[in-house]
């Protein structure tokens, strides 16, 4: 129940607009970085409509709410965070394709 924490299918109702989730208090005007954890293909959905343009997005059938939500948004970072490694990740490549503002990046540590 922390402020700004979402579980990803509250996220992707929110956007899409399930009934359930259209009043999701999502406030983006104040936040430069989102941290994400997981990182398959839902993740991945979830970075790409925080990072695309919002021209882009109106040209698509999100939700209204979640439009306008998105216009005021700051988020200009986005970290996809997992326990495992690069091996383990859960993505189609042609998601990375279709997020060209979608930077990758993977640090990796493995604890001895």
């Amino acid at each position: 129940d922390s402020k700004g924490v979402f579980a990803a299918r509250e996220f992707v109702w929110w956007y899409n607009g399930h009934p359930d989730q259209q009043h999701l208090p999502v406030d983006l005007s104040q936040v430069e970085s989102v941290a994400i954890c997981g990182i398959g293909n839902v993740a991945l959905d979830c970075a790409r409509i925080l990072l695309r343009p919002v021209e882009e997005l109106a040209t698509t059938d999100i939700a209204r709410h979640a439009l306008q939500q998105l216009r005021s948004s700051k988020v200009r970072q986005v970290h996809l965070c997992a326990r495992r490694g690069p091996v383990q990740v859960r993505l189609l490549s042609v998601c990375l394709v279709g997020c060209p503002q979608c930077h990758v990046s993977l640090p990796y540590t493995q604890d001895s």
